[in-house]
Formats: C-alpha cells, structure tokens, sequence
C-alpha cells in the first residue's frame, strides 16, 4: 500500500465514507469501538492487515497499516525495514520527526508508527498509521 502523505493509502483516502471504503476493501470487515470514548467504531479488514478509523460524519481520519499490509513511503516500506532505517527515512522528509519511547510521529507527512520494541535496532514497526491534520489535537 503506497503512503500519500496527508492524502490516504492506495485509493482509500482521507475523508472517505464508509459505504467508499467497504466498496474498495469489501464487506468483511470486523467493526468495533477502540475505546469507550470512541465516537464512531472503527473497521478492521484482518485478512489485508488495515484499520479504518473514522470521525463525524462518518468519514476516514485515519488508516493503520500492520502485516501482511504494507506501508510504503518513497520506496521504502516501513513495516518491513528495521526501525531505525524507517526513522532515518522519514527525518530525511521531515526532521522534525518525533520521537518516543515506542513510537514516531510526523505531523507535517501525517504518518506515524508504533514499535514496542525500539531499542532493538534490528526490530521492526508493529503498524504504520496514516492520519488526517488535527487527528492528534483533541
């Protein structure tokens, strides 16, 4: 799956509804409420390893990518390079890249990643999520 940033994965884009992405991805998909306060449930498409998060009213603010998916910015994909590769790339688009202690964030690209297991440098990214600006706001 190719990473626009701030735009969506492949053809399932930011801001789409969920009829859209069910007619792209299909039917399959396991919907559920991340946390109590989630106001929309999210769907998961297991058998392609993406999440769809969505927001009022009913559209796409953010997709998660984890294996067998993969998440590819500029060639590269990131759930499949070690984690310190996939963070040296994303500096070279946006060296003001955050870093945390499992985690790494671009705001400006809209692209963040989780990796519980960071300080091993060979160690690779659980998910790769894409999100709309202002997703991290609230």
């Amino acid at each position: 799956m190719i990473i626009v940033p701030n735009t969506g994965v492949g053809t399932i884009m930011l801001g789409s509804t969920r009829p859209a992405v069910r007619a792209l991805l299909g039917d399959e998909a396991e919907s559920f409420k991340r946390t109590e306060s989630s106001e929309w449930p999210c769907d998961y498409f297991a058998r392609i390893g993406i999440f769809v998060y969505y927001r009022a009213p009913g559209v796409v603010e953010a997709i998660e990518l984890c294996r067998p998916a993969s998440a590819i910015v500029d060639s590269l994909d990131l759930l499949r390079v070690p984690i310190l590769k996939a963070i040296e790339h994303l500096k070279g688009l946006d060296p003001d890249l955050e870093v945390a202690e499992d985690s790494f964030t671009s705001y400006k690209l809209g692209v963040g990643g989780y990796a519980p297991d960071m300080d091993d440098p060979n160690s690779e990214a659980e998910s790769i999520i894409v999100f709309r600006p202002g997703y991290y706001d609230a």
